[in-house]
């Protein structure tokens, strides 16, 4: 096998390593390109066999939510076909190297809970679980009902968006301190393949305040299912039902746009939002640790 870096040329075929692996939020090559454009780093290898087709795939690129220097997202995909055969940890072994070599200290990555193989990996590369996050998925069926209205972002009060997303993420006390900025906030919730004013649904006050927010971004790889970019009420107006009426929202926003499953994630330990998702009808399909670690020389060096 040889790991070699792919460029534009080899997206496609990224995201179809991609897909095999993760199905649950395919990428296509547009997100690709876009991360290209919006992100400071971004570096993507595959891993082919010897005729040629590729069995796995691995990226380093900065954290979208936090993206301090030195700390940088890895990602890494293998083939089921090709597991248990010490692909994953070559490619980890050379992601590693290539995080050092760009000058990283920490890297954050994401495997399934239970996953062996990964747990085999984590503990080789000292990567520590730091927080998780509990995927939930809700089908829609051919032809979802309404279930509510929904009040579409404009663009005058986007900002108004952001500044209650990074109140809420700020608050929120993960493993790694949220580094945001309107700019970087556009680029992931309007500007990426599948988002826009058009897919971020709100609740204001009787002051015309926004209150809770809904930002959904409808997949490239896969029109019909949307991924829930982020849901939050303010601290102030929560007991109010508000969560479910955006879950409620959410669902009348997909059957307007031909959307038939929706996705979303949160941590286990935010227990109303999990409340919120499960009364809407999402059912808890996964969870996915983040793993986190530092970038250490080889053995010596």
């Amino acid at each position: 096998m040889r790991i070699e870096p792919a460029g534009a040329a080899e997206r496609g075929a990224w995201c179809r390593v991609q897909r095999a692996c993760s199905p649950l939020v395919p990428l296509a090559p547009a997100d690709l390109e876009h991360d290209e454009r919006s992100l400071p780093v971004v570096k993507r290898w595959l891993v082919r066999e010897e005729g040629g087709h590729a069995i796995a795939c691995g990226a380093l690129r900065t954290h979208a939510l936090f993206a301090q220097p030195g700390r940088l997202a890895l990602d890494l995909y293998v083939m089921p076909a090709a597991r248990r055969a010490g692909v994953g940890g070559t490619l980890l072994r050379h992601l590693m190297d290539e995080a050092r070599a760009l000058g990283a200290s920490t890297v954050r990555t994401y495997a399934p809970a239970g996953d062996p193989a990964w747990d085999v990996l984590a503990v080789r590369h000292d990567l520590l679980e730091v927080e998780r996050d509990r995927f939930c998925v809700r089908e829609l069926g051919p032809h979802p009902a309404a279930e509510g209205t929904f009040v579409l972002l404009d663009e005058h009060r986007a900002a108004d968006a952001w500044r209650l997303e990074e109140r809420l993420h700020a608050a929120l006390g993960t493993a790694a301190p949220y580094v945001g900025g309107y700019e970087r906030w556009r680029a992931r919730v309007l500007d990426g393949p599948g988002c826009g004013v058009g897919n971020v649904l709100i609740e204001s006050d009787r002051q015309g305040r926004i209150v809770g927010f809904a930002a959904m971004r409808r997949l490239a790889a896969d029109p019909a299912t949307a991924y829930h970019l982020f849901t939050g009420v303010a601290e102030h107006a929560r007991g109010r039902g508000i969560a479910g009426k955006l879950k409620g929202a959410a669902a009348a926003w997909a059957a307007a746009h031909g959307v038939r499953r929706l996705v979303a994630d949160t941590s286990p330990g935010n227990e109303p939002m999990l409340r919120a998702n499960l009364a809407a009808g999402y059912q808890a399909v996964r969870d996915v640790r983040n793993l986190e670690g530092r970038v250490l020389a080889p053995p010596g060096e």
